[in-house]
């Protein structure tokens, strides 16, 4: 079997681990993401045996890098070590240290490395064979001989490693991967392992920051947990391992701001408040009730109420003024560049109004089942849809500038048609127009999925971000909007053409939508997530 890790594209790592492989510039390096996007997390280089190099063989449990002179064998038992074997070759790795850096022979027998300044420690076990360490001109250098095994093990404060053999550390690893396969996948096609691959390969541990498991959205260089891509990966989760898909979904209430505000990201080091996330927790659990009834007991339902409600009041409280909820920037849309943010903020937007309906509607749903005072969402609710129809200009939704008083004119974006999330609240009329405007061949909707800005519109970039790209949460959304109201046609459409994307894009960031071409971030979490989503629901869009 061809291995679906090639180190320049989808990275090698394993679920619960901050260890990654990758190669970056033409130079191979093990890595720790502990520290998220900001820092690469370059901890040794893997110097190439004799500079030829290397082809990639073995699967997503074991690499194996075949160099002229020999093989290399790595593999991860467990979360906190790496295991390197080689069989014909030496191999040596090196670490440029910073300040402070330095290594010593531990009394227990290991040689251990401090990495002052990422806070963390690497213990230097030998299994088999024996290695040279020494400091070189501010680099520390790990020369491994032939037939050699070694495993470094990371850690904050002391060692916790127990010795074990290298076919036990792969069968452990192998019955991890293979326990996630057989959960989130329904096909044993090539793209359905992919991302199973990814989704289980970017869960990290808790520590720091992340007090829970966490899918980061990518081991390239996304290395964060966002506070709305983590709504894709529970909603995968949900129907076959709900505690882990609750932990996804109430992540940020572990770091919820006292207005009520989530961070934008966080990691294990930090968690970032410069901007908010769109209210879809509402839509989310929803959707998650459906894919598993489990999510309505009670044990659920009281601490999502209390989690959700705080995160509605920070938006009523902060983020609207005379009714008009606003966001202050494109990242709190999740449209980072989006059309609707070219003329300034505060900006109103039909799908802010629509998320935030939505997830009232949610909250009257489920505080009756908790027996709550529902009297506030009710006339709230009255207010939103007065605001939302106050953007309607008898053909399609449009964006408003608060200050100026006035619609936004540039570009012509799929943001405003994110109502279709709430179609059953609006008139027949405006629901057909928007349906209409929504499907127009050619306009948003392309043979792979629905373009995030008209190709007819002067703003429409190729690899232009929002700006045109196919994006897997908002094709979810737009599916699941047209599933619910009864629209199975339309919404099978949909799925068909981006699940064809996918299979030609594979696990991308996003995607051209003239050619399904992969963009940006090869190996993403939430697009694999929605792709095993969509595959597992492909028999519910039957009449």
């Amino acid at each position: 079997m061809k291995s679906i890790v090639d180190l320049k594209n989808i990275p090698f790592s394993r679920y619960g681990s901050y260890f990654v492989l990758s190669e970056i510039n033409e130079k191979l390096f093990i890595r720790d993401v502990r520290r998220g996007d900001l820092d690469p997390g370059n901890v040794f280089e893997i110097i190439k045996p004799d500079h030829f190099d290397y082809e990639v063989l073995g699967d997503e449990t074991e690499l194996i890098l075949r160099f002229e002179s020999g093989d290399v064998h790595l593999i991860m038992p467990d979360e906190k070590t790496l295991r390197i074997r080689t069989d014909l070759t030496g191999i040596t790795l090196v670490m440029a240290p910073n300040k402070y850096d330095n290594y010593f022979l531990n009394p227990k027998g290991y040689y251990e490395i401090c990495s002052y300044a990422s806070e963390l420690r690497f213990g230097l076990h030998p299994c088999l064979g024996a290695f040279d360490i020494a400091s070189r001109e501010r680099q520390i250098t790990i020369s491994l001989k032939d037939a050699s095994d070694l495993v470094i093990e990371s850690y904050k404060v002391a060692s916790s490693y127990v010795p074990q053999s290298y076919t036990e550390g792969l069968n452990q690893v192998k019955e991890s991967f293979k326990g996630w396969l057989k959960n989130t996948t329904v096909s044993d096609d090539d793209k359905s392992r992919l991302a199973a691959y990814i989704t289980w390969s970017n869960m990290v541990h808790p520590e720091g920051q992340l007090k829970r498991e966490a899918m980061y959205m990518s081991m390239n260089w996304m290395t964060n947990i966002w506070s709305w891509d983590n709504c894709f990966g529970a909603i995968l989760l949900s129907k076959s391992n709900p505690q882990l898909a609750f932990d996804q979904y109430i992540f940020f209430k572990d770091l919820q701001d006292d207005t009520g505000m989530l961070p934008d990201y966080a990691n294990t080091i930090y968690a970032s408040y410069a901007s908010a996330k769109p209210p879809i927790y509402g839509w989310a659990y929803r959707y998650m009730i459906r894919r598993n009834p489990i999510f309505l007991e009670h044990r659920y339902l009281e601490e999502v109420y209390d989690f959700v409600e705080k995160f509605t009041e920070f938006w009523l409280n902060h983020r609207t003024i005379n009714g008009k909820p606003y966001y202050t920037h494109g990242n709190e849309s999740g449209w980072d560049n989006g059309t609707n943010f070219e003329e300034g903020v505060p900006v109103m937007t039909p799908d802010l109004l629509a998320f935030l309906i939505d997830q009232i509607d949610f909250l009257t749903e489920i505080g009756a089942k908790l027996s709550r005072e529902l009297s506030k969402w009710e006339v709230l609710l009255e207010q939103f849809m007065e605001q939302l129809m106050s953007l309607w200009d008898g053909n399609q939704f449009r964006a408003y500038l608060i200050e100026e008083k006035r619609f936004v004119k540039t570009g012509d974006t799929l943001q405003n048609y994110l109502p279709i999330l709430i179609l059953n609240r609006l008139d027949v009329s405006v629901r057909e127009k928007l349906v209409e405007g929504l499907l127009e061949e050619g306009r948003f909707l392309t043979e792979y999925g629905l373009a995030t800005e008209s190709l007819k519109s002067e703003q429409y970039r190729y690899n232009g971000y929002w700006k045109g790209p196919i994006w897997a949460p908002t094709m979810l959304m737009f599916i699941d909007g047209l599933r619910n109201f009864g629209a199975l046609e339309y919404a099978k459409t949909l799925s068909d053409r981006f699940i064809k994307c996918m299979k030609i894009g594979g696990m991308a960031e996003n995607f051209d939508p003239l050619t399904g071409e992969g963009l940006v971030d090869p190996s993403f979490a939430w697009t694999s997530s929605v792709y095993l989503t969509l595959l597992d629901e492909l028999g519910t869009y039957e009449t």
